[in-house]
């Protein structure tokens, strides 16, 4: 019975599509009427306001609508929003290609948060060719603009030599740069890095350092692999299974399945916690129905062998 380390998923996801508008919807809900009629005059900053207030208040479709105004004339934030937008299928009919189209365009206009959406796309090959040099070369354009949620994904093509010759050092390099200035993937990519010890010595303690402050921004990732990191202890980092209790309890709480089973694994072991099979019988049918498919093993006392990592 081993507990679930966490992947650092958060490394390749788009920008476009994790990006929340930047102004709150009471502030646009004040000024929607003077700005729909600019916005139909055609004043591009008014339709993207309107765009965003839209998106706020979860109407997607005029979101789209207003976005797509903006971006046939020429705004590369619009057609970089709009994008997302196709990528994800929200106020539009889903499409990759037409995703790929929008992110191309604003690309092209060296809009770095479109460039970097221009690399995911390649390395996924979601609505082109798959083609890893191209995702590095995109990426590269947006890191030298100093965009930093670009890092992370430059630096996992370093990490697995994908699209360029492996270069573990690199990629290190290239998280701890973004992490120095707060980027949550990057946090979440050293964090990563320092407990696989990639590009780095393995350091537990390190890797609990930048997993707190992930998990300060709201990681439910990294609060899951402080519980692994306190369960599990070595490499710098006492263990304690109070604290990996906690944090894995964190991450139940906001639904992560992979830790409501790490934390039915604690209840039947009694680690960190008093031993109770119903709770961990219990946590682990929630955890099944949210698909985490590996059973409970027997119980016998050999319950209590070491935890490891996958």
């Amino acid at each position: 019975m081993r507990l679930r380390f966490g992947s650092v998923v958060a490394c390749l996801l788009l920008v476009a599509l994790t990006a929340a508008a930047e102004n709150g919807c009471e502030e646009f809900t004040k000024a929607q009427k003077g700005l729909e009629k600019q916005a139909e005059d055609g004043d591009v900053q008014a339709q993207l306001e309107l765009a965003k207030f839209f998106q706020c208040a979860h109407k997607d479709e005029q979101a789209a609508k207003w976005y797509r105004r903006a971006a046939n004339s020429g705004d590369a934030f619009a057609q970089n929003r709009l994008g997302g937008m196709y990528a994800e299928g929200r106020g539009v009919t889903q499409d990759d290609a037409e995703a790929f189209r929008w992110f191309l365009r604003a690309a092209s206009s060296g809009f770095a948060p479109a460039e970097m959406n221009v690399g995911v796309m390649f390395a996924s090959g979601r609505g082109v060719k798959e083609s890893q040099q191209a995702a590095v070369d995109w990426y590269s354009r947006a890191v030298k603009k100093s965009y930093y949620p670009a890092f992370s994904a430059l630096g996992k093509q370093y990490m697995y030599g994908r699209g360029v010759e492996a270069d573990e050092a690199k990629g290190f390099e290239l998280f701890q740069r973004a992490a120095s200035k707060g980027d949550l993937a990057a946090l979440e990519c050293l964090a990563w890095a320092y407990t696989n010890g990639k590009g780095t010595p393995r350091d537990y303690a390190l890797a609990a350092e930048w997993n707190l402050k992930a998990a300060e921004r709201g990681s439910v990732l990294a609060e899951n692999n402080l519980g692994f990191l306190y369960d599990r202890g070595g490499f710098g980092l006492a263990p304690d299974g109070q604290k990996a209790v906690y944090w894995f309890g964190r991450a139940a709480e906001h639904g992560l399945a992979q830790s409501i089973y790490n934390l039915a694994v604690l209840y039947r072991l009694g680690r960190g916690v008093e031993r109770n099979i119903q709770e961990s019988d219990r946590l682990f049918a929630v955890a099944a129905g949210l698909g985490v498919k590996e059973p409970p093993l027997k119980r016998t006392a050999t319950e209590s062998a070491s935890l490891g990592q996958r």
